[in-house]
Order: structure tokens, then C-alpha cells, then sequence
């Protein structure tokens, strides 16, 4: 999963957010749902293109490491639960256990 910082810091202040790519743990499939689990780890100060694939692929080609915010992320994992479409998969689960906000419903379209 190529994400940002903000998937794993629950708030941002007074500094630029971080780029990560994160293997997907525990992918569970039923009908047209989906869950799966990302773990934090390293943060790169620039995207990392998307034909990187993991984070020490990125390392050694010397993307440079995010220095930001030196502190932990607030979330060490995050699971997402959500629907598949022929298109896009929609997250169902929110950032902070709303289900009904429509803030917190996200989609992701396929791009590739």
C-alpha cells in the first residue's frame, strides 16, 4: 500500500506529511467485502513511485528518509474493512470509528 504519514498520525500540525509503502497483511475476501491490515514502519520524505514495491527497495535507492516529526505514529497498524466495485474498493470503516460520517468514507479507484 503506498500511503501517506497521515494513515498512521491521527492530526497534523505546523509540518509536511511523509510517504510510506506498506505491505497488506491478512486479506480476507467475502461477496464484496474486504479487509486487510497495514503496518506502520519507515517514512520517506518524497512519493515513492508507484513501481516500487517495498520499503527496502526504496531505501537502497536512497529516497530520503522523512524528518518531519520524530515521534511515533499514534496508529502502530490499521485494518480496513470496505466493498469491492468493478472500479474502486470504498473504505466502510473510518479513521476514528464513525461509519456513518461521510468523511470518513473513502474511495480508491484503480489507476493502473
Amino acid at each position: 500500500m503506498n500511503t501517506s504519514t497521515d494513515e498512521f498520525y491521527t492530526a497534523r500540525e505546523g509540518y509536511l506529511a511523509g510517504y510510506e509503502i506498506r505491505p497488506v497483511y491478512n486479506i480476507k475476501t467475502e461477496q464484496q467485502g474486504i479487509s486487510f491490515r497495514v503496518d506502520a514502519g519507515m517514512e520517506f520524505n518524497i512519493p515513492i513511485p508507484l513501481y516500487i514495491k517495498d520499503e527496502a527497495t526504496a531505501a537502497k535507492i536512497c529516497i530520503p528518509l522523512w524528518t518531519q516529526y520524530g515521534g511515533c505514529p499514534h496508529e502502530p497498524h490499521r485494518v480496513y474493512r470496505g466493498r469491492l466495485f468493478d472500479d474502486c474498493f470504498q473504505i466502510l470503516d473510518t479513521l476514528y470509528g464513525d461509519s456513518n460520517s461521510e468523511y470518513a468514507k473513502r474511495v480508491f479507484i484503480r489507476c493502473n
